[in-house]
């Protein structure tokens, strides 16, 4: 049974990654490159896997590892547990199969520009105006 202390830790740190996602998104919106799309999913069929974001035309998936550092009450949070890295080792390695690029960015990536700076170097500098409903899906 979960306590009320827990279930606080747990709505702060889901609050805490979701402003590092956020940021992220905010330095890709910034920098002028085209928009991810957010809470990706549909990429391994019959399966239920999400990323934090991706490009469908670019086949490029994009993981946000907040609190890589943080441990709680009972150890760390679920994807530094076993059962959390080799869930995320199948899908990420499904969506490989499948065609597609997986990037990981970490906390301090992400805070100091370094993630942005890496992913002006791998997707094109696309005008969003240039770019057709059709092309995004593909």
């Amino acid at each position: 049974m979960k306590t009320k202390v827990q279930t606080l830790k747990q709505i702060i740190d889901q609050e805490k990654r979701e402003r590092l996602e956020r940021l992220l998104y905010d330095q890709i919106r910034v920098s002028g490159l085209v928009l991810p799309e957010k809470q990706i999913n549909g990429i391994v069929p019959g399966r239920k896997f999400r990323w934090d974001f991706g490009y469908r035309f670019l086949k490029i998936l994009i993981e946000v590892q907040g609190g890589i550092y943080m441990k709680g009450k009972k150890g760390p949070g679920a994807h530094n547990r076993a059962w959390g890295i080799i869930r995320d080792c199948e899908k990420n390695n499904l969506a490989v199969l499948a065609g597609w690029r997986v990037l990981y960015f970490d906390t301090q990536s992400i805070r100091t520009g370094k993630a942005l700076r890496f992913l002006e170097k791998m997707i094109p500098a696309y005008s969003p105006n240039l770019l057709t409903e059709e092309t995004r899906r593909t």
